[in-house]
């Protein structure tokens, strides 16, 4: 697992959010339960109505799933709205994972400087960081959407700005993500090294990279991940 050749030492890790530091089923499965128990004031209703929701996305039905909840309520297509902000405002039942937590407190007990870029509606990212308390882990956090939509991944305004921030550069910094077709793209104009986290059930995992989109190195686990930014620290 080697990133090449990179004139540098290590000195700051950034992360990515969804299928990265968080696995987005934990979200999914959180928020079907707060959109079923929305739909449903009965609580044994509500918890078959969010096994439905999970029984399909285990299918591979990621999509349309609060229609299909509201079809099979009896309910209009009006209450869509509504029922997506549920989705995306609820206060989801996840946590770091072990595995997590162990890498992010060895690299900041290493010195290494810690940070978080992610995309998605703002109130739906910035409940996933108070849910996981990520504060309390990282040293800065941006969320892409505070800026705008167009400043989302592959823009590469959150990447210059922890640069800047830090007064970083090139092989100085890392980027852990797991999407191909967005994640990698800035980072490695900007001579970052890029790691594609691999993991089960990626949501994002089949997409395949566009020009400049593939990560120098894929790793299949937190351990693998760990090692691998301890040595590019140590060169």
């Amino acid at each position: 697992m080697s990133g090449g050749a990179q004139g540098a030492s290590l000195k700051a890790v950034v992360f990515d959010l969804d299928d990265t530091l968080l696995p987005e089923w934990q979200y999914v499965r959180s928020a079907y339960g707060a959109v079923a128990r929305h739909v449903y004031r009965d609580p044994p209703r509500a918890q078959e109505a969010r096994d439905w929701l999970w029984s399909r996305f285990l299918r591979g039905e990621h999509s349309g799933a609060l229609n299909a909840l509201l079809e099979r309520a009896g309910r209009g297509e009006e209450e869509v709205g509504p029922l997506l902000e549920v989705y995306r405002a609820h206060l989801p039942a996840v946590r770091l994972n072990a595995g997590v937590r162990r890498t992010l407190s060895d690299l900041r007990g290493a010195g290494l400087k810690l940070g978080v870029i992610s995309d998605g509606p703002l109130i739906t990212q910035q409940r996933k960081v108070e849910a996981l308390g990520l504060g309390d882990w990282v040293d800065e956090i941006r969320l892409t959407d505070a800026w705008g939509r167009d400043y989302w991944k592959p823009h590469a305004r959150a990447y210059q700005d922890l640069s800047e921030r830090w007064g970083l550069t090139g092989p100085e910094l890392a980027y852990v993500g797991d999407n191909l077709a967005k994640d990698f793209i800035a980072p490695q104009a900007l001579g970052w090294r890029t790691v594609c986290l691999r993991r089960r059930r990626q949501v994002h995992a089949a997409r395949r990279a566009g020009p400049g989109g593939a990560a120098q190195v894929t790793v299949h686990s937190w351990a693998a991940l760990d090692a691998l930014l301890r040595s590019w620290q140590g060169e």
